[in-house]
């Protein structure tokens, strides 16, 4: 998927999330920042992406869909923000990060589950008329739900 639907998803998951806890705008406001942060992170394997243009020693290293869209990083960052800074935070980086993972596993480039090599695939082509359908549909439901 192209960066503008998963940040897109970020948004709605991370809105999503946010309006179900009793907590201050402010930690709201954090907790969506968090899940769209980390629904772009995954692609920061990529020297074409918007986080892998700014960091591009990751791109150097790893393989696009490769490591960084496998559950190890999902894990580890999750257990650790976590523990630093505590449920909410990592539950919304979880969330995230999943729902990038998720929307690569339905494109047909699909994904590679490191390091098993398992490739899973859909029919969505970035870019193509489906994904902007599923763009346009998350914004009109942010829309309904949020205003």
């Amino acid at each position: 998927m192209m960066g503008r639907t998963h940040a897109f998803t970020g948004l709605f998951v991370g809105l999503i999330f946010a309006s179900t806890l009793n907590t201050s705008l402010v930690d709201k406001f954090l907790i969506v920042l968090i899940t769209i942060f980390a629904s772009l992170l995954p692609d920061i394997d990529s020297p074409k992406s918007t986080l892998g243009r700014k960091i591009k020693i990751i791109a150097v290293l790893s393989k696009h869909r490769g490591v960084m869209h496998s559950i190890i990083p999902l894990l580890g960052i999750y257990l650790l923000v976590n523990y630093f800074v505590g449920f909410n935070y990592a539950f919304a980086f979880a969330t995230g990060f999943a729902s990038h993972i998720l929307l690569d596993l339905i494109t047909k480039e699909g994904i590679h589950f490191w390091p098993t090599g398992i490739k899973i695939r859909g029919p969505v082509r970035v870019g193509g008329f489906l994904e902007y359908i599923f763009l346009l549909g998350q914004i009109l439901l942010m829309v309904l739900f949020f205003t």
